[in-house]
Formats: structure tokens, C-alpha cells, sequence
């Protein structure tokens, strides 16, 4: 035995036979860069719709109560209301909002909106309209030609006195629809992600890139070929990726 072990060792050495760590392989991985770079969009879509029905808030309000409404939602905000459209300006950032001069509460009223840093064309403008419900909240209808995207929305206005200090107010929505990432991606060679929501995403105003509940079919080309992954939030910061046949939770 002893010589088979000493042979075996010798064999190794003229070989150049060496035993090597594995690497690290994670079978969800694709769809994790699926989600990431879905949820990049969505975050950012949903902090500007944000920022639209809470402009609804204060342009439907009288001269007194646009003062309360500024301090609550816009306090480092600079707010301007022209014939060419309203400005909610933040530093160098500026949203403009085309209201067609009347609230979005009025029937037949479709708003439109985009940053002065884009270059949208009147027909690619992100749309809302309202759907009034006498028996609860209103949803609100977005349409975002660019990415073929359509969201139905129904906002909360949430407020909770603290214990040293003034109410804290935010504003939480209740997202279902379907829509397409951006081209901004850079975890793979994708291009961009289709998504639709299979269960309402739940957003809070104040966690801009995190939603705390909902779920997602994802679609994306990879390597020539269409693949699938689904994605399901379970609290501000983890989610469970399921692709092909496994699942897994990961920290985003």
C-alpha cells in the first residue's frame, strides 16, 4: 500500500496534476442582474410619479393650503406654475409639469411630464390620467410611451407624529402593470428587461430605489435566447430570485 501511495505522489508531480479550489457559482445569477436592472427603472419611474401626484396635491390646493403642502412634500423644492408649464426645481434638476390648466381630478384631464434634461418628444411624455372611485382611492392611469410601459396606481398619504419633533408626511403607491427597463444597463449584455408585476409593488416615497412588497415576471435575451426569472420582494432589502429551476434570497 505503502508503495501505491508513493507511486501515486510521484505520478502527481511528473503530471503537473494539482487540486484546485472550485470556483464560486451561483445558478440565480443571471436572474439577479435581471432584477437589478429592473428595479433600477422601476425606482426611478416610481420616484417621479411620486413627485407628479403629489404636485396634483398642491396645484389642486387653494393659495393657504399650497403653503402647507410645500412644507410637507416640497420644503427644498422651488416651485414655479407658468403658462408653459409647472417647475418643481430641485438645484440643477427640473421637472416639468403639463397640466393643461386643470387639476388631474377633472374628467378628461391628461397630464404630461418629463425633465428638462431630456429630450422627449410631446408623443413619448409620460402621461397620467385619474379614475375616480366614490367607494375608496382613486387609481391614477401612466403611460410611458418610451419603454411601452402602463401603470395603474393607487397612492396613500401617510403621515406619523414623532416623539422629539413635527409629523413626518410621505407618500406610499400601490403599483400593477408592465413596462421595460431603460438602455442604462451594465450587469449583462441584455439590452433591456420586460417586467410585469405579478403581485402590486408596494413603494414608500422616502426609500426611493426600494419597494417592500410585491413580485415580478422578468424577460430578458440572453446569448440569442429569451429567458425567464421571477423576482419576489420580501422586505426593504432582500428579495428572492427564482431562475430555471432554483431559488435563492439575496440582499440588493
Amino acid at each position: 500500500m505503502k508503495r501505491i501511495l508513493i507511486w501515486l505522489a510521484a505520478a502527481a508531480a511528473l503530471t503537473g496534476c494539482r487540486i484546485e479550489e472550485a470556483e464560486y457559482f451561483d445558478p440565480t445569477q443571471e436572474g439577479l442582474y435581471m432584477f437589478r436592472e429592473a428595479n433600477r427603472s422601476l425606482g426611478e419611474t416610481a420616484a417621479v410619479a411620486t413627485r407628479v401626484l403629489l404636485f396634483d396635491l398642491y396645484y389642486s390646493a387653494s393659495e393657504e393650503e399650497r403653503e402647507v403642502v410645500h412644507n410637507r412634500y416640497f420644503y427644498s423644492s422651488r416651485i414655479v406654475i407658468s403658462d408653459d408649464g409647472c417647475h418643481i426645481i430641485d438645484g440643477t434638476s427640473d421637472l416639468i409639469i403639463y397640466t393643461g390648466g386643470q387639476p388631474l381630478s377633472t374628467e378628461g384631464a391628461v397630464w404630461r411630464y418629463a425633465y428638462s434634461s431630456q429630450s422627449y418628444l410631446e408623443s413619448e411624455m409620460p402621461t397620467i390620467s385619474c379614475r375616480k372611485n366614490e367607494t375608496g382611492p382613486d387609481t391614477y392611469d401612466f403611460r410611458f410611451p418610451d419603454s411601452d410601459g402602463q401603470w395603474s396606481v393607487t397612492p396613500f398619504y401617510c403621515n406619523q407624529p414623532q416623539p422629539d419633533g413635527p409629523t413626518r408626511y410621505w407618500c406610499e403607491l400601490r403599483i400593477k402593470g408592465t413596462g421595460r427597463s431603460s438602455e442604462q444597463g451594465c450587469f449583462l449584455d441584455f439590452g433591456t428587461v420586460a417586467y410585469e408585476i405579478l403581485e402590486p409593488l408596494k413603494y414608500n416615497s422616502e426609500k426611493r430605489s426600494q419597494f417592500q412588497g410585491g413580485k415580478l415576471k422578468l424577460t430578458a435575451t440572453i446569448d440569442h435566447e429569451e429567458t425567464e426569472a421571477t423576482a419576489k420582494y420580501i422586505d426593504d432589502d432582500h428579495v428572492v430570485i427564482s431562475y430555471g429551476s432554483h431559488a435563492k434570497t439575496h440582499w440588493y
